[in-house]
């Protein structure tokens, strides 16, 4: 067998002169989604061409501003939980944890968690949920792109050739309930796993903001604004009506998902709803 074709950039410049160059090369941060989807083989087998992110300083800064958090594409998954521990969303943080064990989390980043194609891994569902945006860089060019369309409707990643996720921005927003639930193993399990994520802001009995997203761990997740905007502006604890209009409007929801969902996980995603929503309640007359 070949052996593989390893560049080291050490600026992003370079990177993108790199990639440039070599579109089909597989960025490499940890490798840790990539070494899983292969299922454990005694013999890992490697991309032909392989650029490595380890030395590019760009991808491996954070920053803080009065308004959001930014975190470089390469930054550890480990890195990230020990700098924004006390500030960044507990949705997403909580989502962060359930990355692998702690020697997996100190080799995977970001970008490698939110980009990995074959299916939505657990940073997604909440940064789409927080209106995170991400920056996409290719040779002399830029753009910001929400989380949510990173990817179209058919999973596809909506990357140009040549181009990259270089940043990733996350608002500070006040969220007095929040909520990441992963359930099963996405590369063992595809068909029971699934992600929960949820954040609602309740100010004096009232919900002023609800969003919740499933993913269920291949190319599919569902975020229904319909239902969003049915319980925002409703009063904790919410009533057996609005509860059961809720599950009505998301039980025909989750019916349109395609065919790769299955029923379990439909109906375990139904169940988590109902149970969120019975739990919704006042943190500041607790």
């Amino acid at each position: 067998m070949a052996e593989s074709k390893i560049f080291y950039p050490s600026s992003l410049g370079e990177l993108l002169r790199i990639y440039g160059d070599y579109p089909q090369a597989s960025l490499w941060a940890g490798g840790t989604a990539i070494a899983r989807e292969q299922g454990g083989r005694h013999r890992f087998t490697l991309p032909e061409i392989i650029i490595h992110l380890s030395q590019v300083t760009e991808l491996q800064r954070i920053s803080r501003t009065e308004r959001y958090f930014e975190l470089g594409a390469g930054v550890p998954i480990n890195k990230i939980l020990k700098v924004g521990k006390h500030v960044l969303p507990k949705v997403f943080t909580h989502a962060l944890h359930h990355i692998g064990h702690p020697a997996v989390r100190n080799l995977a980043g970001l970008g490698g968690n939110l980009c990995h194609a074959p299916r939505r891994l657990n940073t997604f569902g909440p940064l789409t949920i927080l209106d995170a945006k991400v920056e996409l860089r290719r040779a002399g060019k830029s753009r910001w792109l929400p989380v949510a369309r990173l990817f179209n409707r058919t999973g596809e990643l909506q990357l140009a050739e040549g181009e990259i996720l270089s940043r990733v921005r996350i608002p500070f927003e006040s969220w007095n309930m929040q909520f990441f639930q992963k359930i099963g193993d996405p590369f063992l399990k595809p068909k029971t796993s699934l992600t929960f994520s949820a954040i609602s802001d309740v100010r004096k009995a009232e919900i002023t903001d609800f969003r919740i997203a499933f993913s269920f761990i291949g190319k599919s997740m569902l975020r229904d604004r319909e239902l969003e905007t049915l319980i925002s502006g409703k009063r904790v604890p919410l009533s057996e009506k609005v509860r059961s209009e809720a599950r009505e409007l998301f039980r025909a929801s989750l019916m349109e998902l395609p065919g790769e969902v299955t029923l379990f996980q439909k109906q375990r995603a139904l169940r988590l709803l109902q149970w969120y929503l019975s739990a919704l309640h006042d943190p500041q007359r607790d």
